[in-house]
């Protein structure tokens, strides 16, 4: 009953500590680093001596009151667990050792000991309760005891018996783990499966490994010395202490730090698997707490960190057995999954993942610089082991009862099956987003001591899955995930496109196989999931259709095009299709009329009475006319349908159908084989006289009523699937798409007008790029429309109900206004126009001026009646309620888009790599807040919207401080609303700039005469003139305005000849009428007419363009008619512009591109949407056309852009070649230069001497002549004088 004293409470958990330490680094280790000389040594054995007295001394000792200190309950369980572990895995293994003698007798002692704890037990479930009373100690405690007494036990009772775990069981090739006998690696097996299937301690697990994995990721922000908060509470006098929970800071700490710390010991985890465990479950706890806060900051600073640490290196050798040896099976499956998620990004609504590229760079580097054999090694060996298990599985599937040992054959069949799939969807994420190096490194890896082709890899699996078609019925959920993952990865593989990838996956019958699934009925997962055709049919069979368009993706030849229709039975896709299209019609309509009980959008239940309909024995009369109703019920219903709805349940469909346009092109046979039948073109009559017998017309009757189901099927499909053509590379290509439903319901008519009479048609060019601008701008709006007309005021856990039972208009307060192309905002404007005109109207009338005796202010006025003044507030209520629901309307549009706006064309942003959470944050929202405020002045600064709030303020004015006058103001609005009144006002507008002006420079001329006036006639203006220059001005403005071009005629007095000052007022006055009155006064109103001319102009110019090219490939009209008309079609223009190229289809497919992520993008779509973000529209057919290019009189194959290009470098080249050549002639003309120059210098030299030579001869002759001195005296002056010629001349040429 003592209380512990502090040295004894020291020792003991000093002793626990100590206790720990001898368990993780003796007992439970691997084998191969066990020290059997030092477990069997006597210091060990008088060691566990010393416990076994110490656990028997506790449980003689009587119970003390209050129950032993903490303390003491911490060094029980650290005893307890140290010989747990020494008899779990060193007991066995020391007594078989050359001196383990003492051991085994030292196991007799304690079997005896822990015996007599056991002997008290007489229940499972009350036993730790008896126990701890007995013991004085918690039952957590007690429970440890039981264990560990049942665990020595067992030990010292199979060594006893000779049962030796080490020879009982075969050594794992594969892990070299410790050997356990059988019974009792079955019990430790069976332990372990508990311990995992305990909530408690794996959410325990769990939540530790998340804690660990937060901090690192958040280290930086614990460790920065330079952080604002840690720099606030930092003590200012050395007195002072930080706060409590803010620790001392030295330096900054970062994720990438840890892990390079960790990476520097990636040699030593070549063996020590626990640490690698553990390195695992840090990185990734890093991962899943960065993502499970979307945190995506921290998320892209984790992957940044994983890849400058070179984690991607230890991640691709975790995978490689060679490397790991004896690494068991938990290492790889978490080496799967820790690939898996370094490759993930974000998450989507949808559930899916995006992926990152920078991670498949560094995983694509790591690859190709090293051997990654073994990864591959890995993935074939798993792929093959669900081959090799899935026949026998098949046979078990197949019988009624199933023993034990055959329901642990198909559990370990299905784990395979999972092991499969995640390691097939690593390999996806490798090639995410058609990252063409990695899908060739994934189809032959060149450097590895061993490649692995993953295409046939996963090929061989798909086909082993489903070999038999008729076992498909029988296949496990299991087994369709698996095959699902496969043509899902093999889909990946092909897109891009990758041509060799394709033409390798069509040799492997990948189009026989989707074939065949798609007759199989999959009932045992219809009969799981309750429905016909539940969505992991679905979502199967529309992978079996967009697996064999990834084969067709891209191909301009026509390899693989000519042998799909060979290989795929058309029967098949128009029995689909009818099927596709029967359910749908049938199960939406059903559940919305509450004959099925669903929460879908649509369901046909196995015991439903609509089976019989879709099935293939149905009489096709009866499944038409019962078609027919519900097929127009439907069509009501589609507009609720979401894209995540259509893809649900239309995907199998809209794939068929894409398909066929696909191959349809390549195959006339096909066509006309899938084609349905057209109404004009029946021959059957409805009427028994017509045929021979009655058998014949039922006969037809049946066939008749089978093409005109295909027929409402297909046409019901095309409805969703748009073609159009692009340019990719320079060649033409057709896509196929689905629309999103933004494009086919919430696409004003008035945006499409805008865009008809907005876009500039100067170029063909510069009309592609405004357009797809045009269509962005519009996209923004329509999915705004989108999202005010389907907001309701019902909960979303209701809101289905809702659908059903309620009107729209009821629990959608927007839809009222947005449906039908926005009718009702128009008659709103409309509304409010009628009443403000009546309300105009009313005022003229009633509106009068108070009486005599009443009239304090003249200026007042009142209702001639207070049935007028009720009237008029009535009016006036109507009229700003509907402009203010009008603006409340528009700017609910208006102001997202111009925040999306403004944030594409924003401002340098907040790197995130580079900043800390909580200031990024900071800025951010500033910078949203920012955005938002620019947005909404933007939006009231807008031409319609800044109108409405003028005349809703003059409403307001005019009935709070009683000027009803100002009501008069409302019927302005005609000029705004009407369009020819749209169109004068547009005129005038247009040249504001010149008007504006022009005003200004006639009151500058206003202003001189006004200052000439003011100096010598201010007498003849009388009292206009009297104080000041701008007094004078306002009155010649004011007058002169009243007057019209008379000018200053009744300002200032007249005059005759006869006057002083008739020269100087007739200059004045003539002068100041023919500047103002006529030239400035006609120049408005002929910069007005201009306007109406250049207006008359381009609306005549533009009609001209739409009528005269097409929209989209801008070819001559003559051209498309000429060209119809060889091909026997008429209003050629209109059917090019309406099913080849049509306009309004590209801003579906720019919706399209929009809308998707990235990763549901095919290769082409992929292209064009990285040329949209870029501002690019050389992806539009500029100048070509398909349909154009087959005949002689169509356009050229060569596309504008492409030409343009091509130009462009022939030019460059010869450009350049003619730069080479300039350059060779310069210096040519250079060499030839100083050639020149040095002949004609010593040319002129040689003259010069002539000339002085003959200079001297004539001096000396007249000299001679003169003083009669002989001629040779002076030959040694001509000498000397020579010679100085001659230095001066090669002195001259040197410089």
């Amino acid at each position: 009953d003592m209380v512990l004293s502090p040295i004894a409470v020291a020792h003991l958990i000093m002793a626990s500590r100590w206790m720990d330490v001898v368990r993780h680094t003796m007992y439970d280790v691997d084998a191969n680093l066990r020290e059997m000389s030092l477990l069997a040594s006597p210091l060990h054995v008088e060691f566990l001596r010393a416990l076994l007295v110490w656990v028997n001394a506790s449980l003689e000792a009587p119970a003390r009151q209050g129950g032993p200190e903490d303390e003491e309950c911490t060094y029980l369980r650290a005893t307890l667990y140290c010989i747990d572990a020494f008899f779990s895995f060193c007991y066995n293994p020391v007594c078989q050792f050359e001196t383990g003698e003492a051991i085994a007798i030292l196991g007799r002692e304690f079997s005896d000991c822990f015996s007599r704890t056991l002997q008290t037990q007489s229940s499972s479930l009350h036993h730790g309760a008896s126990n701890a009373k007995r013991w004085g100690v918690a039952q957590a405690e007690a429970s440890l005891l039981n264990t560990v007494a049942n665990r020595v036990v067992q030990a010292y009772t199979e060594d006893k018996s000779g049962i030796v775990r080490d020879k009982s069981v075969v050594q794992d090739k594969k892990t070299e783990a410790r050997k356990y006998s059988s019974e009792t690696e079955a019990q430790w097996t069976a332990m372990i499966q508990a311990l995992r299937q305990n909530e408690q301690l794996a959410e325990r697990v769990q939540s530790e490994d998340e804690a660990v994995g937060s901090t690192v990721v958040y280290i930086s922000s614990m460790t920065d010395p330079d952080s604002h908060d840690y720099l606030r509470n930092m003590p200012m006098d050395p007195g002072d202490s930080l706060p409590d929970g803010i620790d001392f800071r030295r330096n900054l700490i970062t994720a990438s730090d840890v892990l390079k710390r960790i990476m520097r010991h990636q040699p030593h985890m070549y063996k020590d698997l626990a640490t690698l465990r553990r390195v695992q479950r840090m990185i990734l706890a890093m991962i899943k707490s960065a993502r499970k806060v979307n945190d995506h900051v921290s998320l892209m600073k984790v992957h940044f960190a994983i890849i400058e640490a070179g984690v991607t290196h230890l991640i691709v050798q975790m995978l490689d057995d060679e490397v790991f040896v004896g690494a068991p099976e938990d290492v790889t499956e978490t080496a799967w999954k820790l690939l898996i998620e370094v490759l993930r990004q974000e998450e989507l609504a949808s559930g899916a993942y995006t992926v990152n590229k920078n991670m498949q760079q560094a995983l694509y580097a790591v690859c190709k610089t090293g051997d990654d054999a073994g990864m591959f090694r890995s993935f074939r060996e798993i792929l093959v082991t669900v081959a090799s298990k899935a026949k026998a599985s098949r046979t078990l599937k197949l019988l009624t009862n199933l023993v034990d040992e055959e329901q642990m054959q198909i559990s370990d069949y299905k784990s395979s099956l999972f092991d499969a799939v995640r390691a097939m969807e690593a390999m996806r994420l490798m090639v995410e987003g058609h990252y063409f190096p990695m899908q060739q490194h994934l189809h032959s890896q060149s450097g590895n001591t061993q490649s692995c082709n993953v295409l046939e890899a996963a090929t061989r699996l798909l086909s082993q899955l489903i070999k038999d078609p008729r076992g498909g019925d029988s296949l496990l959920l299991e087994e369709i995930q698996c095959i699902s993952q496969s043509l899902t990865l093999l889909i990946e593989l092909c897109q891009g496109p990758n041509l060799h990838n394709q033409v390798f996956v069509s040799t492997l019958g990948l189009v026989e196989i989707a074939s065949r699934l798609l007759t199989v009925k999959f009932q045992d997962i219809c009969s799981s999931e309750g429905d016909i055709y539940p969505p992991t049919v679905r979502r199967l069979k529309a992978l079996l259709m967009e697996a064999i368009l990834s084969l067709l993706e891209g191909r301009l030849d026509t390899q693989i095009h000519v042998t799909v229709p060979q290989r795929l039975d058309p029967q098949t896709l128009k029995d689909r299709m009818e099927f596709v299209y029967s359910y749908l019609v049938f199960g939406m309509v059903g559940v919305s009329t509450k004959a099925i009980e669903s929460d879908a959008i649509a369901a046909i239940p196995l015991d439903s009475n609509l089976v019989v309909m879709l099935a293939p024995t149905a009489d096709p009369t009866e499944v038409c006319q019962a078609l027919l109703p519900a097929s127009v019920l439907a069509e009501e219903l589609l507009e609720d349908l979401s894209d995540a709805d259509i893809a649900n349940y239309f995907s199998e469909g809209l794939k068929m159908m894409q398909l066929i346009f696909q191959v349809s092109a390549y195959s006339p046979q096909f066509e006309e084989f899938v084609t349905p039948v057209s109404e004009e073109n029946e021959e059957f009559v409805d009427d028994p006289s017509h045929y021979i017998s009655d058998r014949q017309f039922t006969q037809e009757r049946k066939k008749y009523y089978m093409r005109y189901r295909y027929r409402m099927a297909f046409d019901f499909l095309r409805r969703f699937v748009k073609t159009i053509e692009v340019i990719l590379d320079g060649n033409l290509h057709n896509l196929h798409f689905t629309p999103p439903v933004t494009a086919m319901w919430y696409v004003y008519g008035e945006a499409k007008q805008h865009i008809l009479d907005t876009v500039p048609f100067s170029s063909p060019d510069i009309k592609a790029k405004a357009f797809v601008q045009m269509c962005l701008q519009v996209h923004r709006e329509s999915k705004l429309i989108k999202d005010l007309s389907r907001f309701s005021i019902v909960p979303e856990s209701l809101l289905k109900i809702a659908q059903r039972n309620i009107p729209d208009w009821m629990h959608r307060p927007f839809q009222i206004f947005l449906c039908d192309d926005a009718k009702n905002m128009g008659r709103l404007l409309r509304g409010s126009l009628y009443i403000g005109m009546f309300l105009a109207l009313h005022v003229s009338v009633f509106l009068v001026t108070p009486s005599d005796d009443e009239q304090d202010h003249p200026e007042q006025s009142e209702w001639s009646s207070p049935t007028a003044g009720i009237v008029a507030d009535t009016l006036g209520l109507l009229y700003a309620m509907m402009t203010i629901l009008w603006l409340l309307l528009t700017i609910a549009i208006k102001v997202p888009t111009a925040v999306i706006s403004l944030e594409s064309n924003g401002n340098a942003r907040v790197n995130p790599l580079t900043s800390h959470g909580t200031t990024y944050a900071v800025s951010r929202a500033v910078s949203r807040m920012s955005t938002i405020l620019k947005s909404c002045i933007l939006v009231v600064l807008d031409g319609n919207i800044l109108w409405r709030l003028t005349l809703l303020a003059c409403c307001f004015c005019s009935f709070f401080f009683k000027h009803y006058s100002l009501l008069c103001f409302v019927l302005l609005d005609f000029w705004t609303q009407s369009p020819v009144l749209a169109t004068v006002f547009r005129a005038i507008t247009a040249p504001g700039k010149s008007l504006l002006m022009t005003f200004l420079g006639s009151i500058i001329v206003t202003f001189v005469y006004a200052a000439v006036g003011f100096k010598y006639f201010r007498q003849d203006f009388h009292d206009f003139c009297n104080a000041s220059i701008m007094e004078c001005t306002e009155n010649i403005i004011y007058q002169g305005t009243r007057a019209g071009i008379v000018g200053l005629s009744l300002m200032m007095s007249k005059i005759v000849p006869e006057s002083a000052n008739w020269t100087q007022r007739l200059v004045y006055d003539m002068s100041y009428f023919i500047i103002f009155g006529i030239i400035i006064l006609n120049t408005i109103v002929g910069l007005i007419v201009d306007s109406f001319g250049a207006l008359r102009l381009e609306m005549e110019a533009r009609e001209r363009n739409q009528e005269t090219q097409t929209f989209i490939a801008c070819i001559d009209r003559r051209t498309v008619e000429a060209v119809c008309q060889s091909k026997g079609i008429s209003e050629g223009f209109y059917y090019h512009e309406t099913y080849k190229q049509n306009k309004w289809d590209y801003m579906a497919f720019i919706f399209h591109l929009c809308e998707s992520t990235q990763e549901d993008l095919s290769g082409p779509e992929t292209q064009i949407k990285q040329l949209l973000d870029k501002g690019d529209a050389k992806w539009l057919p500029i100048g070509r056309s398909k349909f154009l290019e087959g005949s002689e009189l169509g356009t050229s194959k060569e596309d504008q852009f492409h030409r343009i290009q091509e130009q462009g470098k022939i030019l460059a080249s010869f450009v350049d070649g003619n730069h080479s050549n300039l350059t060779g002639i310069t210096q040519s003309v250079g060499v030839l230069d100083a050639a020149v120059r040095e002949r004609l210098d010593s040319m002129l030299g040689g003259i010069r001497e002539v000339i002085m030579e003959m200079k001297q001869n004539r001096m000396m002759a007249e000299l001679e002549k003169e003083q009669g001195i002989p001629q040779e005296a002076f030959a040694p002056l001509a000498a000397y004088t020579m010679g100085l010629g001659a230095t001066t001349t090669v002195g001259r040429r040197g410089l």
